[in-house]
């Protein structure tokens, strides 16, 4: 129930503040949320997924980013912390323009858990929409957070690293063969997914300093050295 929740509150028509009704654009995420095509795990979660008690019962903001917030993880299944390289958010039911008003500080409190790396200037992206999320449930509102994150990373690494041990071991291989699936074909599909995992690594890493950057900063303690002899022949 909860997965249909997610998917209906992104894929669903909108008609954003000062537009006509369109339908769910998947050139517009791709732009947004995943615009390397070797980035392309993405989390969804919404909030809220329960039916309010009571018709016409409207939500604050904040406190579906509290209720979503509680079922995003901090960390990966290696036990790192997760980095979210980009997102977007999908406010339904923003009749008066409240969250708007509140979206500086409702991306704030994202990225305490959604952490951002260092390179990116612009990691969100926000869609708002007046009408009501869920009538035939009582949703007037509701918040969805599509991120890519690197937690998948992670649970991608742990299936390339069990399917090679399974591979390794010949478990079920004869009936992977049997249907025209061959080890070379395993493989192949193992290399791609780790082409994946270390290109959301390589994202996250501490760049790495250019040849000039090495020679600044070779300079600049040189410089330093130099300024400390100096110094010091003048106590004399």
């Amino acid at each position: 129930r909860y997965l249909a929740h997610c998917v209906a509150s992104l894929l669903q028509p909108m008609k954003p503040h000062g537009a006509s009704r369109r339908s769910f654009c998947q050139g517009d995420m791709v732009a947004s949320v995943c615009p390397d095509p070797s980035l392309k795990l993405l989390e969804l979660r919404a909030a809220p997924f329960q039916p309010n008690p009571s018709a016409n019962m409207t939500v604050t903001w904040r406190s579906l980013v509290e209720n979503l917030l509680t079922t995003a993880p901090r960390y990966d299944a290696d036990g790192r912390m997760i980095v979210t390289l980009s997102g977007q958010i999908i406010a339904r039911g923003d009749t008066d323009g409240s969250f708007i008003r509140d979206a500086s500080a409702i991306r704030t409190r994202l990225r305490e858990v959604y952490t951002n790396p260092s390179w990116q200037p612009f990691p969100w992206d926000c869609v708002t929409c007046p009408d009501a999320a869920f009538v035939a449930h009582n949703i007037n509102n509701s918040l969805t957070v599509l991120a890519n994150r690197t937690n998948n990373a992670a649970w991608l690494r742990g299936v390339c690293e069990k399917a090679h041990h399974m591979m390794d071991v010949g478990a079920y291989m004869h009936w992977y063969e049997m249907y025209g699936l061959s080890r070379d074909d395993i493989e192949d599909s193992i290399e791609s997914c780790r082409g994946i995992v270390g290109a959301y690594e390589q994202a996250v890493a501490p760049p790495q300093p250019t040849a000039l950057t090495q020679l600044q900063q070779q300079g600049s303690a040189s410089a330093g050295s130099s300024l400390e002899r100096l110094l010091a022949a003048s106590r004399r």
